[in-house]
């Protein structure tokens, strides 16, 4: 008497933001990519292209052969995509990144650290949590790596608002 039912939509979440803001708006890049692509999860490629400095072509190039580090700045985008939209701040984008189900983050020196660890990726940080805190804009946090918040106020969330603006509105 039961049915269980499942439904899973690629990046739903940012379809819908898109949308919206196309709808309140009358722009939205995000659905640009999204429909010029027929795939929302470009949308990740796209921001972690921006954040490494490449186009996106040539990301989607790397991706395709495998290239590590086009794949870590891939992953790395995920989080800001979904976070930022509904006011993650650095604090808490660093913290939930650390999370094993991220994926795995290589430093130079062959040690594997759990989650995302910004500093490495994008920060050329040869280890992370070198430097830590438990606070951060003021607020109480959980210990996290100083180079990762600086990563994500400085580098990545600036770098979010130029790729997707309508966000911004």
């Amino acid at each position: 008497g039961y049915l269980l039912g499942s439904n899973d939509y690629s990046a739903i979440e940012l379809c819908g933001l898109a949308q919206v803001n196309y709808f309140l708006f009358g722009a939205s890049t995000m659905r640009d990519y999204i429909n010029q692509s027929g795939d929302p999860g470009l949308l990740h490629s796209a921001f972690g292209a921006k954040l490494i400095g490449i186009s996106l072509d040539e990301m989607l190039t790397r991706l395709a052969a495998g290239d590590k580090w086009a794949k870590a700045a891939r992953q790395a985008a995920k989080e800001p995509n979904f976070g930022f939209p509904g006011g993650e701040g650095a604090a808490k984008l660093v913290a939930n990144s650390r999370k094993a189900a991220k994926g795995i983050t290589t430093c130079p020196d062959g040690y594997k650290h759990l989650g995302i660890r910004y500093c490495v990726i994008l920060g050329g940080a040869k280890r992370c949590s070198v430097n830590r805190t438990t606070e951060w804009n003021g607020r109480r946090t959980v210990p996290l790596c100083v180079e990762c918040l600086r990563v994500v106020e400085h580098v990545i969330k600036p770098a979010y608002f130029e790729q997707w603006p309508e966000v911004r509105d």
